[in-house]
């Protein structure tokens, strides 16, 4: 009878349980692949297994994996482009330029504005085809930043124009009581 790591990788992928579980169950089925599944799945302690939750946490830990392979999937085929004269100097998956951006990010900013600065064009490959340019995109959201700016000013020199005019009356004020103090201390020289 020979039981080796793939049969257990064959019993635990296919029924969740442990290696453990896998191996003993192979031991019992003389090395039967096909055979222990089918042990596992009706003996009491593959039930006990699966109803305390640790086939469930199992089958969690694979949709996760598949939702983190998905992830990077779709970040290698979406591809940042950087094109100067309608030629394509870089082609880079997103994923790779994430990872960049994460441990050498005073690098990636003065890239991207080096590039801007020297006219190349960035742009957002996605999978469906769909292309964004960086550029429009940045300058977009540096005109709504310009007009929240200005909106923000405007309202400002409202309120300091409205300030100045109290303090101005204010100052007045005070201009008059100094003089009158300064008056006073003149007649009683």
């Amino acid at each position: 009878m020979s039981i080796s790591l793939e049969k257990v990788d064959q019993v635990k992928g296919r029924t969740g349980v442990s290696y453990k579980l896998a191996k003993e169950a192979l031991e019992h089925c003389d090395g039967d692949v096909v055979e222990a599944i089918v042990y596992l799945e009706s003996s009491s302690e593959f039930k006990t297994y699966t109803d305390t939750g640790a086939g469930q946490f199992s089958a969690l830990g694979q949709d996760v994996s598949n939702f983190f392979k998905d992830i990077i999937h779709k970040g290698n085929v979406t591809r940042i482009t950087i094109d100067k004269d309608e030629k394509r100097i870089l082609d880079l998956p997103v994923t790779a330029g994430a990872i960049g951006a994460v441990f050498f990010a005073p690098m990636v900013v003065i890239s991207i504005v080096a590039a801007f600065a020297t006219g190349c064009e960035m742009s957002i490959h996605k999978e469906d085809g769909d292309v964004v340019n960086i550029k429009d995109v940045t300058l977009d959201k540096l005109d709504a930043v310009k007009d929240a700016l200005n909106n923000c000013n405007d309202s400002q020199d409202e309120g300091v124009s409205e300030g100045e005019k109290a303090e101005g009356e204010t100052s007045a004020e005070a201009t008059e009581v100094a003089e009158e103090k300064q008056e006073e201390n003149t007649t009683q020289e």
